[in-house]
């Protein structure tokens, strides 16, 4: 308001006139400070014992009821300049209306657009909880509706990605989709597998497998994410998890032990529940081994994976084979990494598919 007031002042100190608006039957501003709505808006006024001619206007969709133009008639040339002001007057009431319309106008279309902007911006950063509040069937009105549905669509692919993607691994598909040649890097990569799992479902429904699997995956994929660890894939029966990659943590051997540890007590838990029911009770063998890794996006041009490969998978695959129910198995590698934190035993070395040689391997017991 007050870079309108500047504003009104200099058109009547340009024009040589007084100018008032007038809200609700008072005056919220006057350059001539001794008129009021008494003393009129219209024709010939005596202001205070001077004599002015006075003109006013309704301007459209404005909060202020009229505009007062008024022009002193003093002087010799009282006449003339009465002629003068009653063929200006309209002109400049036109110029003042269409300056408190285009401000009100301008005002009306600001604040929508920097609330879409501001919108676009949360959206931007990946928030897309908060609709823009913009009302109205105008332009604006209908642009801010169609924002909003832009919004739950994104929203509702977000979710979509959230359950198919970790927010690591879409990170690294924000980065870009294009294949390469890979990262190599040490991490630790954890195999698990149910044991019983072909015996245990004979005959059950394959609805009631699935929600089974669903259940089961709940709690194994939590705790290997409170460990830091990140669920590759899941396989049927089994899932891949690895720590370390996306991103690179240097206690990623002992993380990868934690949450294996964790995976077990969460099935002894689960287990106990389904016995309680009567339901056929399902172990796990869980492998892991430490090594390096090739990291990269896989597949084809539209469709990409991002995963790990090499002989190191391999192995952590191979051990997982090894491990009887509730057992977790490590290799030499992941060992010499937790060996001052967790309690294991050496078992015989063990012969794998794909290696001429016995690996040492070791039972993880606390």
């Amino acid at each position: 308001m007050v870079h309108s007031k500047d504003l009104l002042r200099a058109l009547s100190r340009d024009f040589a006139v007084e100018i008032a608006l007038v809200r609700d039957g008072a005056a919220v501003f006057r350059t001539l400070e001794t008129w009021t709505p008494a003393s009129g808006t219209e024709g010939d006024l005596s202001v205070a014992g001077a004599r002015y001619l006075a003109e006013s206007r309704r301007p459209p969709d404005s909060e202020f009821t009229s505009v007062v133009l008024l022009k002193s008639m003093g002087g010799v040339d009282a006449q003339r300049r009465g002629v003068l002001f009653s063929g200006g007057a309209a002109l400049l009431a036109a110029i003042l209306v269409a300056a408190l319309v285009s401000a009100g106008i301008s005002q009306g279309v600001s604040r929508p657009v920097e609330a879409l902007m501001s919108a676009a911006r949360r959206i931007a950063e990946g928030d897309y909880s908060k609709p823009v509040e913009i009302r109205g069937r105008d332009e604006i009105g209908r642009l801010g509706a169609a924002f909003n549905d832009m919004t739950a669509g994104l929203r509702k692919r977000q979710e979509i990605m959230n359950k198919t993607l970790s927010p690591e691994v879409a990170e690294e598909f924000l980065k870009g989709t294009e294949r390469g040649n890979g990262e190599r890097r040490v991490i630790s990569i954890v195999f698990m597998d149910i044991r019983g799992y072909t015996s245990g479902t004979e005959g059950m429904d394959p609805e009631d497998v699935m929600d089974l699997l669903n259940e089961l995956m709940d709690l194994l994929a939590s705790a290997i994410e409170r460990n830091g660890g990140v669920v590759n894939k899941f396989l049927g029966d089994g899932l891949m998890a690895m720590f370390g990659a996306p991103k690179a943590v240097e206690d990623h051997a002992l993380r990868a032990v934690k949450a294996a540890i964790e995976m077990q007590r969460w099935m002894e838990r689960w287990n106990q529940r389904r016995t309680a029911r009567g339901l056929p009770l399902f172990f796990s063998g869980i492998g892991i081994n430490t090594g390096i890794a090739v990291l990269g996006k896989v597949g084809a041009r539209n469709r990409l994976e991002y995963t790990v490969l090499g002989e190191e998978v391999n192995l952590a695959s191979r051990i997982c084979g090894k491990a009887a129910p509730r057992q977790v198995l490590i290799t030499k590698q992941t060992w010499e990494h937790v060996k001052d934190h967790v309690t294991s035993r050496e078992l015989e070395p063990v012969n794998v598919k794909g290696l001429s040689y016995p690996i040492m391997v070791y039972e993880v017991l606390s």
